[in-house]
């Protein structure tokens, strides 16, 4: 029997061929990709990182026609190897991705272009990316479960599954680059919206799943994974003083021009507003810290203002309105006590001005009295 080398130049070729043909959106039948599994499978279960044995590219390529074909394995303790197969993957994960920034993604580097464009693209090469990334991951899977695992399992921080790796050097190459014109696109089209334009809440739906995505593989595999860190940096803080800013000049405007009670009804549709965005296209987490904001600013800093009205609603037993400025606070229990306070005043001031009426008849009148 004739022994030939199973070179990893054989195996990178065709590998190579068919990343190719995941990146490049070619459908790829079963046959096809149980070849490229085993493929993965036989050159790291058969070949010894120190003595390469030899196997027809046909025999690789036809896994079942191997009746003239003999592999010898060495020691157990040598029988896994992946190292430069490993490194192959992973170079080309990096230069497929550098293609993308000159090529592809240049929209969203360019200047001119517009909030849609910009995130129109980077979702669309994003979610392509990542779907060919959990394809190659899965005839990638003998790998990782076996050489993969027991250089974690050894301490090296720089070797990934092939799925996360290919995530980590997105965050890397692509995110590192474009994050901050990305969000700032992602602002801009919340602003738009709240301004009562119509927007395509996709754009923004994508770039938070990615945020999220990417935080969920940390740099360092030993460290723990902290899944929303990056899109709480990213995104969310500057989505909170964004929104700080459009309300403090909103409710300043609109109570200038519109009285105390429209103010109320103002501040229930902006809250029902903001809760709807957040289940719509924002992460669940923003949801507290998102009303918290949006009510320090339309009723804290406004609270001397509403507090009078809710004195004069009390005279004038404008009940509807008295009612939506108690269900606003009722979980301010500071704001919740001040109300009451005014509620008992007036309601001893009420009790007051209706015995002082029936006092003078009641003292001539025993009937009255």
């Amino acid at each position: 029997m004739v022994q030939q080398q199973l070179s990893l130049e054989v195996v990178w070729d065709t590998l190579e061929e068919g990343m190719g043909s995941v990146f490049g959106q070619q459908q790829m039948n079963k046959k096809q990709y149980m070849n490229l599994y085993t493929l993965v499978y036989n050159y790291c279960t058969n070949v010894s990182a120190s003595n390469h044995f030899n196997v027809p590219r046909a025999a690789i390529l036809n896994p079942r026609n191997t009746s003239r074909t003999k592999i010898v394995r060495t020691n157990e303790h040598d029988s896994f190897v992946g190292q430069d197969l490993y490194t192959k993957i992973r170079s080309y994960f990096s230069l497929h991705l550098e293609c993308l920034l000159s090529d592809k993604l240049t929209a969203v580097s360019n200047p001119g272009s517009s909030s849609e464009e910009i995130l129109q693209t980077y979702i669309r090469e994003w979610e392509d990316f990542i779907f060919s990334s959990k394809v190659i991951d899965g005839f990638c899977s003998y790998l990782n479960k076996h050489w993969v695992k027991r250089q974690i399992g050894e301490g090296k921080t720089e070797v990934f599954d092939v799925y996360d790796l290919a995530v980590i050097l997105w965050r890397r190459k692509v995110f590192n680059l474009l994050a901050d014109v990305v969000t700032q696109s992602v602002l801009k089209l919340i602003k738009r919206e709240r301004q009562g334009e119509t927007i395509c809440t996709r754009y923004i739906s994508g770039v938070v799943s990615n945020y999220v995505e990417l935080g969920i593989t940390p740099e360092d595999n030993l460290k723990p994974s902290t899944p929303l860190h990056i899109y709480k940096r990213q995104l969310q803080v500057a989505f909170i003083e964004e929104t700080e800013s459009f309300y403090v000049s909103e409710s300043a405007t609109f109570l200038q021009q519109n009285p105390v009670t429209e103010y109320i009804k103002r501040i229930e549709l902006r809250l029902r507003e903001e809760r709807k965005r957040v289940n719509v296209y924002l992460n669940t987490s923003t949801e507290e810290v998102l009303i918290a904001t949006c009510e320090n600013v339309f009723i804290i800093k406004h609270w001397d203002r509403l507090a009078n009205e809710f004195r004069v609603m009390l005279r004038q037993d404008q009940t509807e309105d008295l009612a939506r400025l108690f269900s606003l606070v009722s979980h301010h229990n500071i704001l919740v006590a001040e109300l009451k306070e005014s509620l008992l005043e007036h309601i001893s001031q009420q009790g007051h001005e209706a015995i002082n009426k029936v006092v003078e008849p009641a003292l001539s009148d025993p009937k009255v009295y």
